[in-house]
């Protein structure tokens, strides 16, 4: 992503990055690439993940935010919002 915007944009383009980091900018070939955890296809444990998302997000919604936060993850609005949805299908 940064060496299409420095290809594409006449300005800095880390400017328009989330979370920048100027270091990793400059040094592209540091960053280290994520290690993501695979989340099962069975529709009863997608079921059951998508409840723990709901409970958690209830439980653990910020003052005058959209997020929640828990010690173990960030649930974003959109990823509550699927989760209701998925169990509002799986339970018809």
């Amino acid at each position: 992503m940064i060496k299409l915007l420095k290809n594409s944009l006449k300005q800095d383009g880390y400017a328009t990055l989330v979370n920048i980091n100027k270091f990793f900018y400059e040094q592209p070939n540091k960053i280290v690439n994520l290690k993501l955890k695979a989340i099962s296809k069975n529709r009863h444990y997608m079921y059951s993940f998508a409840k723990k998302i709901e409970k958690e997000y209830d439980e653990n919604l910020q003052q005058n935010k959209s997020f929640s936060l828990t010690k173990k993850r960030f649930i974003a609005p959109h990823q509550y919002l699927m989760a209701k949805d998925f169990i509002g299908n799986y339970e018809k």
